[in-house]
């Protein structure tokens, strides 16, 4: 029989899928900047998720940027994207 903290291990070793945090950054972006974000305008690769935004709204975004930052990790933990650009 596995021992029940094995059979999790597979488990924290899961990425949350892109939708789910493109969505996770959506939020936060409407939340902390007032910003509507839609998903084709964010790509998150390597830690990092880069937006194609008009520049007034990529100014509101970088103005709360570190509290963005510290929301979405607290809600996507070590997974979360490190840096905006």
């Amino acid at each position: 029989m596995i021992h029940i903290a094995r059979f999790f291990e597979k488990f924290a070793k899961i990425s949350p899928p892109e939708k789910f945090i493109k969505d996770s950054l959506r939020a936060t972006f409407l939340e902390k900047a007032g910003v509507l974000v839609d998903p084709r305008e964010i790509q998150v690769k390597g830690g990092t998720a880069y937006l194609s935004v008009d520049p007034g709204r990529r100014s509101e975004i970088f103005l709360q940027k570190q509290e963005i930052l510290r929301e979405l990790s607290s809600a996507l933990g070590p997974r979360a994207p490190k840096d905006i650009r």
